[in-house]
């Protein structure tokens, strides 16, 4: 790993404590500033080391890029993980664990006097999720992805921001 590598990982690593301290002072709109950013730097370091084009004359050096930016990805899911929680599992399996980062999520309406709610509920038996930076085995096998989010029609945006 060269010095632009490492940079961006600490970087990321860094959003354990960031982020973290952001949730737990229920500043979630702050949480959220900072966890995007941090996940539009790993974009900017992928669009600047360009392993697509580097492949050609340094394999070395784009299956490095490649495995750090894999690393970075793997972190942000954890820094997205309470308020995406299930688009963060489907990216852990993609990422080719094994085991539930939560455990089994369940979606359950319960009602009280101001209504029926629908309440995020999960079964930790299996997860294996923990809030600090792990090392991505290098050699893991990825599962195939797909989009973690369906692309939103213009005009049903329009609609809600006039709404």
């Amino acid at each position: 790993m060269d010095a632009t590598d490492g940079a961006l990982l600490e970087e990321i690593r860094g959003g354990f404590g960031s982020v973290g301290a952001l949730y737990e002072a229920v500043r979630l709109k702050a949480a959220l500033q900072e966890a995007r950013r941090l996940s539009q730097r790993v974009n900017q370091y992928l669009n600047e080391k360009e392993p697509w084009r580097t492949v050609q004359t340094d394999p070395q050096t784009a299956a490095t890029t490649v495995y750090a930016t894999l690393q970075a990805i793997d972190w942000l899911k954890l820094l997205w993980a309470p308020i995406l929680p299930h688009s963060s599992e489907r990216l852990h399996q993609y990422l080719g664990y094994t085991e539930p980062l939560f455990g089994q999520l369940d979606t359950t309406a319960v009602a009280d006097d101001r209504g029926s709610h629908l309440v995020l509920r999960y079964e930790h038996g299996r997860a294996s999720g923990v809030w600090q930076a792990q090392t991505l085995a290098a050699g893991q096998l990825l599962r195939k992805p797909a989009p973690l989010f369906a692309k939103l029609d213009p005009a049903v945006v329009l609609g809600e921001a006039d709404g």
